[in-house]
């Protein structure tokens, strides 16, 4: 049962990352047209519900995100969005780690 709610997760992580391309969204760029990748990482704490956005240049904490239960992350496929997968709370989280850096959105999955 706990593998088939992973399975829902994942794949429902999948198709949401995939909203911005389907509806022609262009890449934000920053001021001045230039588009600019920093080296950022989102790194889930295993025992506690805590996300982290780190700066790989610095390695420091950029962010902390509080979320209900551990978590796995999953990137998008452009890497600007990261999924963290609760399966004990059965949630998943949406962080947009581009320049608003903001928890975007909580999905409750039904058991």
């Amino acid at each position: 049962m706990k593998s088939k709610q992973t399975l829902i997760l994942l794949i429902l992580a999948c198709l949401l990352s995939l909203l911005p391309a389907a509806a022609g969204a262009a890449p934000l760029l920053h001021e001045g047209g230039e588009a600019h990748i920093a080296g950022q990482l989102l790194v889930a704490d295993g025992l506690e519900g805590r996300l982290n956005l780190l700066d790989l240049d610095s390695g420091e904490v950029i962010t902390t995100y509080d979320v209900a239960a551990p978590a796995r992350v999953y990137a998008s496929p452009s890497g600007r969005y990261g999924f963290a997968v609760q399966t004990e709370a059965n949630l998943v989280n949406v962080v947009d780690s581009g320049i608003s850096r903001v928890l975007m959105r909580t999905i409750s999955i039904p058991k």
